[in-house]
Formats: C-alpha cells, sequence, structure tokens
C-alpha cells in the first residue's frame, strides 16, 4: 500500500470519527478502516522482525572461529587428480575485499603492494577499515600493513586503494566490481593446521591417496603422507578424521560421497601392512619400530607430537 492510499485510509477514519454516527454506514466504515490499519499493522510488525532476525543470523555466523568441513556430508563430488578430496580447516568468516588482479607501484621511493587472491578483511566486527595480512606498503628499511579502500566513481568503475597515512598512496584503477570480490570470506587461523586428504590416481585396484596438513592456508604443506586402499576392503575408505564412499574411479577422476564428517564417533581407518616388510627382518629392528610408529599414529593412537618426537629418537639410533 502506498502513501496515497495510507491518506484515503486516514481520511476516512477521520471523517468517520468526526462525523454523527447517523447510520450502519458508518459503523461499517468504523470497522472497515480499523480492520484495515490492523491488518496493515501486523504486516509492519512482521516486516521489521523478519529483516532484523535475518541481519541477526548473519552477523552471528561471522567472526567465529569454526572446524569448516568441505564437502558436506551427503554431498555427491567428483575431482580430478591431484585435488582434495575431504578437508576441515579452521578459521572464522570475516568481512573482505579479494582481488582477483596484482598491483605495483613506486611513489616517491616507496613501494605499494596489493596481492591477487589474498584477502584484506576488517579484523573484528567493529572494525572499520580492511587491513591485509601481508606487508603492502616499504619504504627504505620501514614496512607496514596499510589498509584499503574499494570504492565506485561517477563513471561507474571502481579504484582500489593502499592507504598510507590517510591518503590514497597508490589506486589500482578503473576496475570493474568482479574484479574484486567484497563480502564474507572465510580466512584460516594462523599457525593452525588444516587438515585435508588428496586424490593421487589408481594402480591396479589400489587407490593412491596422500594425507596433507598446512598451516599458511595451504601455501606449502607441513606433513604429506601418502597412503593406499585396497578396493578389496570395500568402497568406503576411513582414515583418521574421514569417511567417504567411493561411487567410481578411473586413474584421473574419482566420485564419491562424504559419509561423516570430524567427530569421536568416526570409525577409524585400519593401515594396510608394509608391502616392503620383509619376513626375516628382526622385530626390534628400527626399520620395523619405525612402520609400527606409524601405524599408531595412523589409528590415532598416538599424537603429531609424540609420534615426531619418538620417530627422531629412532632415526638417531641409525
Amino acid at each position: 500500500m502506498g502513501w496515497w492510499g495510507c491518506k484515503v485510509v486516514l481520511d476516512v477514519t477521520i471523517d468517520v470519527f468526526t462525523a454523527p454516527l447517523e447510520n450502519a454506514t458508518f459503523v461499517g466504515s468504523v470497522s472497515l478502516a480499523v480492520e484495515m490499519f490492523s491488518k496493515l499493522f501486523v504486516f509492519l510488525t512482521i516486516l521489521v522482525l523478519s529483516h532484523s532476525a535475518i541481519n541477526a543470523a548473519s552477523a552471528e555466523e561471522m567472526y567465529v572461529i569454526v572446524d569448516r568441513v568441505e564437502p558436506a556430508a551427503g554431498r555427491l563430488m567428483e575431482i580430478s587428480l591431484g585435488e582434495k578430496i575431504v578437508s576441515i580447516e579452521r578459521g572464522e568468516f570475516r568481512d573482505c575485499l579479494v582481488p582477483k588482479m596484482e598491483h605495483t607501484k613506486s611513489v616517491l621511493g616507496a613501494i605499494y603492494y596489493i596481492a591477487a587472491n589474498e584477502p584484506i578483511c576488517k579484523k573484528t566486527s567493529t572494525s572499520k577499515k580492511f587491513e591485509p595480512q601481508y606487508i603492502n606498503y616499504n619504504y627504505g628499511a620501514s614496512s607496514s600493513m596499510m589498509p584499503v579502500t574499494f570504492r565506485q566513481k561517477k563513471d561507474g568503475t571502481y579504484h582500489l586503494c593502499v592507504r598510507a597515512f590517510g591518503i590514497a598512496g597508490t589506486c589500482a584503477k578503473d576496475l570493474t566490481e568482479d574484479e574484486v570480490l567484497k563480502g564474507p570470506y572465510f580466512v584460516h587461523s594462523n599457525g593452525v593446521s588444516q587438515k585435508a586428504i588428496e586424490f593421487r590416481g589408481l594402480s591396479g585396484d589400489s587407490l593412491q591417496f596422500a594425507y596433507i596438513e598446512s598451516s599458511d592456508a595451504w601455501k606449502t604443506e607441513n606433513i604429506s603422507r601418502e597412503f593406499s586402499w585396497e578396493l578389496a576392503q570395500g568402497s568406503v575408505v576411513t582414515y583418521r578424521d574421514f569417511r567417504f564412499e567411493v561411487l567410481e574411479v578411473n586413474n584421473t577422476s574419482l566420485s564419491y560421497k562424504l559419509l561423516s564428517e570430524k567427530g569421536t564417533d568416526q570409525r577409524r581407518s585400519q593401515p594396510t601392512p608394509p608391502d616392503s616388510a620383509s619376513s626375516d627382518e628382526p622385530a626390534d629392528s628400527i626399520e620395523s619400530r619405525l612402520r609400527k610408529l606409524q601405524s599408531l599414529y595412523q589409528m590415532n593412537l598416538i599424537t603429531e607430537e609424540e609420534y615426531s618426537k619418538k620417530k627422531q629418537e629412532l632415526l638417531e639410533q641409525l
């Protein structure tokens, strides 16, 4: 109902209440007007409350540390050789700018830099500035992480600018809106291990995988451990915190479904006996003890720290 419609109802109501109630027609008009105002009030109240609830729900999802599992359990997926089958990543959603392009410029001896595909975010829910997680300003021996702005100009294009000491030091100009993603973006927690399993191919009847860990948003791999799964063991692969069902596989692609996410109730993988173990190898040899140690770690019976410490102790005995 527009303003004109509200004015008509308002005028009718005023006239009805001020005029003498000479017949039932006026009484009916009063009832109709009251009913219309009641419905309008209820509608506006629901609209306002619904809008507030939506905003509140969105705000609650931001700036909260979570363990994100991808893909979601039950979702059918198809990937290629070398891609991640499943990952567990710790971090939070922040309000960010993510440029798709790189920009570097030297101004009066100062070097300004904008990295491609690196988030520039508001650090907290109350922050006003977008700040990078990398150094974007260098001048002589000094370096800093300067705030960045993203604004639309009168001609419809956008400028992405590094601001130094309150002024725009340099700008990537004449950008389209699509060249810089803006909105909620998942930012990995620094120094926390992100875990994943990669598909490494098919060798005969043996599926080849790699368990990897990274603490810098997958830029480098801190741990990379290859393992195999025989198709004769069944189509459900279990390893550490992961469990997924293989639907179809060949040398270059894998179709699968994640069955469950990280949790204490998950079934643990049973490691495949090492093919290279020799029957006449002494049970207490360093090589044998290393294999046993790795099996204990793969079954989650010892922690990463315990595994690394014991492994180092054994290697020092060689």
